[in-house]
C-alpha cells in the first residue's frame, strides 16, 4: 500500500509541477487550483478516517503523517512520541 501511495504522490507532484510552470494565472488556473485543493482535502479526510481511527497503531499514525507530508512539522511541534490526538489535530486542522 505504501508503494502505491508513493507512486500516486510522484504522479501528483509531476502534474502539479507542469501546471505551475505552464499555466497562465488566469481564471482557469484559479479554478484548477481550487480543484486541486479540494481533492487534497478529500484525500486527507479519507486518510484520517483510515489511519487515524481510535486504536490506530504508531505505524498507522506515521503513515498518516507521511501522506500529509507533516513528519517534520509534527516532530517540531510535539516533542513527545507519536500519539493519535496530536497527529489528527495537525493533519485535519
Amino acid at each position: 500500500m505504501l508503494d502505491r501511495a508513493g507512486s500516486l504522490q510522484r504522479r501528483y507532484a509531476a502534474i502539479a509541477g507542469l501546471s505551475a510552470e505552464h499555466m497562465g494565472r488566469t481564471a482557469a488556473w484559479r479554478f484548477h487550483d481550487l480543484g486541486r485543493r479540494l481533492e487534497r482535502a478529500m484525500a486527507m479526510t479519507r486518510a484520517v478516517r483510515l489511519f487515524g481511527m481510535p486504536g490506530a497503531t504508531a505505524d498507522d499514525l506515521s503513515t498518516l503523517l507521511d501522506l500529509a507530508n507533516s513528519q517534520i512539522s509534527y516532530r517540531q511541534r510535539y516533542l513527545t512520541g507519536i500519539a493519535r490526538v496530536p497527529v489528527v489535530d495537525l493533519v485535519a486542522l
